[in-house]
């Protein structure tokens, strides 16, 4: 599934709801290889795609954990970051910014769906892992 495709979600999410079973917990976890460059190196379409990958996609997986969650009044969404939802990094300015609105989006949907019986865990944040995309 590419999360960052409405379509493709909320297909995943129906037949998970219908093969496996009640949804009771959702654990997004994306990480795709981004292009690593400076801002003035970066090209729109770059960008866009990033805040997609990371994101976007979160929302979209957020948005339909909770609509299966909500109709059983409860359910646990935990989203996972990185250091760059805390930190931004020379390089690193569309993964880095898209992190940081994970970070709210998490945080805003707490807030509304906590009294509905939705916990939604903060973004969980890794260390760094020395990867081929760190050394650049």
């Amino acid at each position: 599934t590419d999360a960052s495709q409405e379509d493709q979600v909320k297909d995943m999410f129906r037949v998970v709801e219908e093969e496996v079973g009640p949804i009771e917990a959702c654990v997004f976890n994306v990480g795709p290889m981004m292009k690593v460059a400076p801002i003035n190196k970066m090209t729109s379409d770059d960008f866009r795609k990033i805040w997609e990958a990371n994101c976007f996609s979160g929302f979209l997986s957020g948005r339909e954990a909770a609509l299966y969650m909500k109709k059983r009044g409860r359910g646990t969404i935990i989203f996972t970051g990185a250091t760059a939802s805390v930190r931004g990094s020379s390089g690193f300015s569309g993964f880095a910014s898209a992190k940081f609105g994970l970070k709210a989006l998490s945080q805003s949907m707490a807030r509304e769906l906590g009294p509905q019986g939705i916990h939604v865990a903060h973004v969980i944040i890794d260390g760094e892992v020395d990867t081929q995309i760190l050394q650049q």
